[in-house]
């Protein structure tokens, strides 16, 4: 019997190549309009417009249409650069997700719509967390189902020094305590004690840490 990744492989590539195009001829399309759009209005309002998106250099000044390209592939995203991997989502309000300056998320998923998210000083994730807040009730049927999501009751937050290891899911409400460590592809579905290791689907306790080494300057 072949492996099932052999049979799959030639529809992933086939996938793949057609999503590519769809995302190509977008591009082209919304860089092609605004382009026209800048050529009507002028150099001068080229100038304007990059200037308020904040500081540029003179190569993007002149070369408005890479700007746009960047813009269109960031603009449901956060964080400091354009590389996807170390750019997060959010689904929801924004202002209910709380990162601390000194934590990094990589690419992860926050679905706030239930909850606030805090994240706190020096917890890191791996790649491809998802920590989410928003629930449905299966009580309801249909449409129902589909929108009725409680808005509040389901926070989640990450203390200090948390290390989630990629592809883990977190489901609220629960708090993960300080220097509590969440092995990679684990399920979360409550509260995990501080200076401990869990893992598994749900996630339970492996071991636990000892809190002078991780208290150590």
């Amino acid at each position: 019997m072949w492996p099932t990744a052999l049979l799959l492989e030639p529809w992933h590539r086939e996938l793949d190549a057609h999503l590519t195009g769809q995302f190509l001829q977008l591009c082209d399309q919304r860089v092609g309009d605004r382009k026209a759009e800048l050529e009507v209005l002028g150099d001068g309002h080229i100038g304007k417009e990059l200037s308020a998106l904040g500081d540029v250099t003179e190569t993007e000044r002149h070369d408005p249409v890479r700007r746009l390209v960047e813009e269109e592939l960031t603009r449901f995203s956060h964080g400091d650069g354009p590389d996807p991997l170390y750019r997060y989502r959010v689904h929801g309000d924004l202002a209910r997700l709380h990162i601390d300056p000194t934590a990094v998320v990589n690419d992860a998923l926050f679905n706030v719509s239930s909850g606030d998210i805090r994240i706190g000083r020096h917890a890191f994730f791996g790649h491809s967390v998802a920590v989410l807040t928003g629930t449905h009730d299966i009580t309801k049927f249909g449409r129902e189902r589909q929108t009725d999501i409680p808005r509040h009751g389901r926070d989640i937050t990450i203390g200090e020094g948390v290390w989630i290891a990629s592809h883990a899911l977190v489901f609220g409400p629960c708090h993960i305590g300080e220097h509590a460590v969440v092995a990679g592809g684990s399920l979360v579905l409550g509260d995990v004690a501080p200076y401990t290791v869990v893992a598994g689907r749900p996630a339970k306790v492996l071991r636990t840490i000892e809190p002078g080494a991780a208290d150590a300057p």
